[in-house]
């Protein structure tokens, strides 16, 4: 019980990103499964805010 309550949010976005495929097709699904992912919103908000630059990277700027 403990590691399905640590990993219902998990279980739930895998989910509900498997319901979307099944209406909408294999790019639905991805949309759906990251849009949650922390990474992949560090990644947006890091183009969003110009810091996503390769110069910015090599100046250690996009943290």
């Amino acid at each position: 019980p403990y590691y399905i309550q640590e990993s219902s949010e998990l279980i739930e976005s895998q989910l509900e990103a498997l319901i979307v495929r099944n209406f909408f097709g294999e790019e639905a699904f991805y949309l759906a499964f990251l849009k949650k992912d922390p990474l992949i919103r560090k990644a947006i908000q890091l183009i969003e805010t110009g810091k996503a630059t390769p110069v910015a990277v090599v100046k250690g700027e996009y943290v």
